[in-house]
């Protein structure tokens, strides 16, 4: 069952993230700070019994768009496909709001399949170093040709 996450998921959610991550706690301390900041979208941060993704505001400019991440599964339960049932559960959720994309820095070869493109296809830049192989977005329905230009991210990302 994927459900938006509640409070009384937070510290799990930390716990989560933390041990999927290890030794790294910046992508937990990120989920916290994006709470923290509410910079998060409450409807599109997804848990599920053994991962959690969260979808948090950015921009295009202008133009409102989602950014995707941390996204995370536990580690005895990786490579079973729960982390492409909460990414297709959040996209059909995001599809129903007024953002016009999502954008992610992710694995050139696991993102393609569930619409992601590389963000230079539609003249969206980013502002971090990264190859342009990793840097994509998906159109929501809300997305027009007009929406082109830099995205940022919500504060919380480093």
């Amino acid at each position: 069952m994927i459900r938006p996450e509640t409070p009384a998921d937070y510290e799990w959610i930390r716990a989560l993230h933390t041990e999927a991550f290890a030794p790294s706690t910046l992508e937990a301390q990120i989920v916290d700070d994006l709470r923290a900041a509410g910079d998060h979208v409450p409807d599109l941060c997804l848990v599920h019994e053994h991962g959690h993704v969260m979808l948090s505001r950015g921009r295009v400019d202008d133009h409102p768009a989602l950014g995707l991440g941390p996204i995370a599964v536990t580690p005895t339960h990786q490579h079973q496909g729960i982390g492409g049932e909460l990414l297709r559960a959040v996209i059909e959720r995001a599809q129903a709001t007024d953002y016009t994309l999502i954008a992610l820095l992710g694995h050139p070869t696991y993102y393609p399949r569930f619409g992601f493109r590389p963000g230079h296809e539609l003249g969206i830049e980013t502002t971090y170093t990264a190859p342009p192989e990793a840097w994509m977005v998906l159109p929501l329905p809300a997305y027009s040709s007009d929406v082109r230009g830099t995205f940022h991210y919500a504060s919380a990302f480093p």
